[in-house]
């Protein structure tokens, strides 16, 4: 009897749907059948008309479609890039406008250039703290690289255990008042152990490369640095690999975090680590 306001990666009203007011509609898809009493506002991806809508219709939408038999009362005014699809027997009573989708191109143009500047952003950051982190604990952080060469699987057990239980952990914790401080830093905890693990993992693969081009068992900070920066920007070239690319990913941070952990526990326990010893 009223309005509808829909968003939904699918919207679709049914030929026996029945809307009393104005429809504001953003999909990916939007299939418009039944009847709207009001006026219709529309963006998505791809619009499909096959009913009877007894208002104005404004879409923005890639794709347009007016199936046989829709009916729109009002003025059809559409952003699209290519021309509307209006079947012979779809009736529009009022004009039919389309406007050059020029906004949004330039939109999409500043959401890019936006885009871009993030990731930049986020791997310059990413490059920041893999800088203090080394300066920082040269030696564990070595150390713990090393550890996903020698110990590979016993490192991704050790990941895969921590980043499935902390957070049931933290979960649990949040069950009870006194449990709560303990659950938020346990939390912070976790995501630092992300970034940590994502850094060890990045520094064992610039151990690898600097080994591999220079023959040095103990590379110079400079090169480290340099090759550490070189790692990240293939890293973040390789998440747009499909599905095989944010797949490594995943599994370098998995085996990042278990080094750092197993790393952490070694030198807990007054164990030594190795820098040189490498597979």
């Amino acid at each position: 009897g009223d309005g509808l306001l829909a968003a939904a990666e699918i919207v679709r009203l049914s030929s026996a749907s029945r809307v009393g007011g104005v429809a504001w509609i953003a999909a990916r898809r939007a299939g418009l059948a039944g009847r709207v009493g009001g006026d219709v506002y529309a963006a998505a991806a791809r619009v499909r008309i096959a009913g009877t809508l007894d208002g104005d219709v404004v879409l923005a939408a890639r794709d347009i479609e007016m199936l046989p038999g829709a009916r729109i009362a009002g003025n059809l005014t559409y952003w699209s890039s290519q021309d509307a699809r209006i079947a012979p027997s779809a009736q529009v009573g009022g004009r039919v406008v389309r406007r050059q989708p020029d906004f949004l191109d330039r939109a999409g143009r500043v959401l890019t250039v936006l885009g871009v500047v993030t990731r930049v952003v986020f791997v310059l950051n990413l490059f920041a703290a893999g800088v203090i982190l080394f300066f920082l604990f040269p030696r564990l952080t070595i150390s713990a690289a090393a550890t996903v060469g020698r110990r590979p699987w016993a490192s991704f057990g050790m990941g895969l255990a921590v980043l499935v239980v902390t957070p049931l952990i933290a979960l649990s914790l949040m069950l009870t008042v006194i449990g709560l401080p303990l659950a938020f830093t346990l939390m912070w905890l976790y995501l630092a152990a992300l970034l940590l693990g994502f850094l060890t993992a990045a520094f064992y693969l610039t151990e690898v490369a600097l080994r591999a081009v220079r023959r040095a068992t103990r590379p110079p900070r400079g090169a480290r640095i340099a090759a550490l920066a070189v790692v990240l920007v293939v890293l973040a070239a390789v998440r747009f690999v499909p599905i095989a690319g944010p797949l490594a990913l995943a599994l370098l941070l998995i085996a990042g975090v278990g080094a750092w952990t197993l790393r952490l526990s070694r030198t807990y326990s007054g164990i030594p680590g190795e820098e040189g010893a490498w597979p």
